[in-house]
């Protein structure tokens, strides 16, 4: 079952949406600084995913697992799981928003 984004959810989404390339690495260094979660995402993304996530979907992981450690290792899974479906080689933000979860999140 999918459900919808709860505001802080929503804001991030436009956030990432909207921002250019350039402005993702800064972004992902503070909120890197503000929760260790992030850290371990990346660490995660790193050493199983052989770093297949771009740092605007980690990011968005972060974000719809409440940052829970628990819960991000989940919606990663699952997002490997529908990218190596889709034959997709690298996870970006957009694959992550238009191919992978077009009809909203599931609740994981």
């Amino acid at each position: 079952m999918n459900r919808e984004f709860n505001i802080d959810e929503l804001a991030i989404f436009i956030t990432l949406w909207t921002m250019k390339p350039e402005e993702v690495n800064p972004f992902f260094e503070y909120l890197k600084k503000a929760s260790w979660t992030l850290i371990a995402i990346e660490k995660h993304v790193k050493v199983k995913y052989n770093n297949r996530f771009d740092k605007s979907t980690m990011i968005m992981i972060l974000t719809i697992s409440d940052g829970a450690i628990g819960k991000a290792v989940r919606y990663l899974d699952d997002i490997e799981k529908r990218a190596n479906q889709l034959n997709l080689k690298e996870i970006t933000f957009g694959d992550f928003c238009l191919k992978i979860y077009p009809f909203g999140i599931p609740d994981l």
